[in-house]
């Protein structure tokens, strides 16, 4: 590991010890912590530092090392696939309620050990149904 590396990885490895003070840090926890952290450099640093600035390099590369300890989320064609490979289309399109289809599809993913974000989760349902 690159010096620069290691510090992020030690800010990481901080925000998880508070986190999990009372209580043992899951996977899924330490996840949210580095997505938190790279959305609050994207959304709330970024915006504010000019192209040539320095800072702004370190921060990307920052977000570079954040993103690269995330696990690789399935494409939308990934999860078409696998609904349909469990042939769960008839399910999700006869549903009423297009949230527990959601939640259904997030612990079935997670069953087998796939990573999905719920955003896109979320789309292939609504054009599922929408068909």
């Amino acid at each position: 590991f690159k010096s620069y590396e290691k510090e992020v990885l030690k800010v990481v490895l901080g925000e998880a010890q508070q986190k999990s003070i009372n209580f043992d840090c899951t996977h899924d926890q330490g996840y949210n912590i580095v997505r938190s952290m790279v959305k609050n450099n994207t959304e709330k640093v970024l915006p504010y530092l000019a192209t040539d600035d320095s800072r702004r390099k370190l921060i990307e590369e920052e977000n570079n090392i954040l993103t690269s300890l995330l696990p690789v989320s399935l494409s939308k064609d990934e999860i078409l696939k696998k609904i349909a490979e469990a042939d769960l289309m008839a399910g999700i399109k006869g549903a009423k309620n297009e949230g527990q289809v959601i939640g259904l599809l997030m612990k079935h993913f997670k069953n087998l050990n796939l990573f999905v974000e719920g955003d896109i989760v979320k789309q292939v349902v609504q054009e599922i149904r929408a068909k």
